[in-house]
């Protein structure tokens, strides 16, 4: 007969028991609570954010106090008063130009460019140039529309010349000349 010896443990008919339970949880869980709480300490700690970049919030609403203008208000009105005392200045040199015009027709002259019309802007009679008038263009015009027909007299002297402007005349024009000075 054969001997018994102890049964080995692949001879052992024992049903498998299960391996203790790990807590598999447990290192997530506490990993992510731990993120957490390093995120709301950085958030609470803030720091200082660029004020240029752009977030896509809206800007925070300017509060106005009665009485106080913001400085980059002022500059601007500041520079629009500038523009503005330029521009009164350049219509005052205009205004006074014109004025000295005005007083020089009605004085018995007429300047050397323009158109002029008989009766409002000058007196019929007879005109003359200046010894120091060059080539220049005059003409009498029975209209103003620009047509050739309304052309009465015309010339291109050059030198001091004479025109006689009668009462029929509607206008005189004149360019490149000396002032007209009236004679008689």
């Amino acid at each position: 007969m054969s001997e018994q010896y102890p049964p080995t443990q692949e001879q052992t008919a024992v049903p498998p028991t299960e391996p203790p339970r790990k807590r598999r949880w447990l290192l997530p869980t506490l990993v992510g609570v731990g993120a957490f709480i390093l995120g709301i300490g950085a958030g609470a700690a803030g720091g200082e954010t660029d004020p240029t970049s752009d977030t896509g919030a809206e800007p925070a609403p300017t509060v106005t106090v009665p009485g106080v203008v913001p400085q980059d208000q002022l500059d601007a009105l500041d520079a629009r008063s500038a523009e503005l005392d330029a521009r009164e200045a350049d219509i005052a040199a205009r205004e006074a130009a014109l004025a000295e015009q005005e007083a020089a027709v009605e004085a018995g002259t007429v300047p050397g460019d323009g158109v002029f019309l008989v009766g409002s802007d000058i007196q019929p009679g007879e005109y003359r140039t200046s010894p120091e008038s060059g080539l220049c263009y005059w003409a009498r015009l029975s209209g103003t529309s620009g047509d050739f027909d309304e052309i009465i007299a015309n010339g291109n002297p050059t030198g001091p010349t004479v025109v006689t402007i009668e009462d029929s005349d509607y206008a005189f024009e004149t360019t490149d000349c000396t002032e007209w000075i009236l004679v008689q």
